[in-house]
């Protein structure tokens, strides 16, 4: 088993619908890495993404996590991503 780790932002349905399709398909597909975590982060107040995946998140064993980030990031295209992925490193460590 390795160390990785699997993360990725969930801003909306359908990026939570990618990631999910993600999830299962490591899970299904991908060999020694079939059993990495698998973290679905969600900005702070945005939990309503989530909605109506919940089965499948827990059936591919993703864990949602909510992460904190600046209400004003959501004026910068990517700063939330950014943000995200300090947020993973931090949770990581």
């Amino acid at each position: 088993m390795t160390d990785l780790i699997f993360a990725c932002l969930a801003l909306d349905p359908p990026s939570v619908r990618q990631a999910l399709f993600l999830a299962d398909s490591l899970r299904r597909w991908g060999g020694e890495l079939a059993a990495a975590p698998f973290w679905l982060l969600v900005p702070q107040g945005d939990k309503a993404c989530l909605s109506g995946s919940l089965e499948m998140i827990d059936a591919f064993q993703v864990s949602a996590i909510e992460i904190t980030t600046d209400p004003q990031a959501r004026e910068f295209p990517f700063a939330r991503k950014v943000l995200a992925v300090a947020a993973a490193e931090q949770l990581a460590a």
